[in-house]
């Protein structure tokens, strides 16, 4: 389907938008060193009936992304068209775990998905994956996720095998429907989630911050 065809599904302003505010946020996120090479993948749900993501595009550098890196794909995670006229789509394609956002972005409060790859995230997810989860309690940055309003609170962060059977992983996740706002994979990295980008560019902000505290002390 081309472009002409695919955009009576969304808002052509809307994925200009949201293009702007991921080649940021993809510049932000290589300087916090969480998204280095071609590390990380974004999305940002532009259409919900049907489902229509716009994503970075596979092996991009998220430190100079531009709008030529980004390409929209449908519910079942194929290339519908690309974010503009300048991606090449003979050589495009989507990111390895495409089907990982799809699966989230079904849930009607998801409108955002960052995935990054960082050191803290790599290190807790290692050395908790036989539990399954990571356990973080008593900080005062855990008032950043939604719902929670002190510091005395718990929350276990499910962490999922590595693998590279993406379909199995997705499938894994669809069955976790309380999984917000966010997840990490075994020495992989985090995906968390948001209703949009800033929600979701906080959820990863606070998760990276916990991260650090409890590979520091050694949990």
């Amino acid at each position: 389907m081309g472009m002409s065809a695919t955009r009576t599904f969304f808002s052509q302003e809307r994925v200009d938008q949201a293009v702007q505010a991921l080649v940021r946020l993809g510049s932000t996120f290589y300087f916090k060193n969480w998204s280095l090479a071609t590390s990380s993948n974004y999305s940002v749900v532009i259409g919900r009936d049907p489902l229509y993501l716009l994503m970075t595009a596979s092996g991009k550098d998220k430190g100079r992304l531009t709008p030529a890196d980004f390409v929209v794909v449908n519910e079942s995670g194929a290339i519908e068209c690309g974010a503009t006229d300048e991606v090449d789509l003979s050589t495009a394609k989507p990111s390895a775990e495409v089907l990982i956002h799809t699966v989230l972005a079904k849930n009607p409060a998801v409108g955002a998905i960052l995935h990054t790859h960082s050191v803290w995230s790599t290190i807790v997810s290692g050395r908790n994956a036989d539990k399954g989860h990571l356990e973080i309690e008593g900080y005062e940055m855990l008032k950043a996720f939604n719902g929670v309003t002190t510091h005395d609170h718990s929350m276990q962060v499910k962490i999922f095998p590595n693998t590279q059977n993406i379909r199995s992983l997705a499938d894994k996740i669809a069955m976790l429907p309380d999984i917000q706002p966010g997840f990490l994979i075994e020495k992989h990295g985090l995906y968390a989630t948001g209703a949009n980008i800033d929600e979701a560019q906080r959820h990863i902000e606070a998760f990276e911050f916990l991260f650090e505290i409890e590979a520091r002390t050694g949990v």
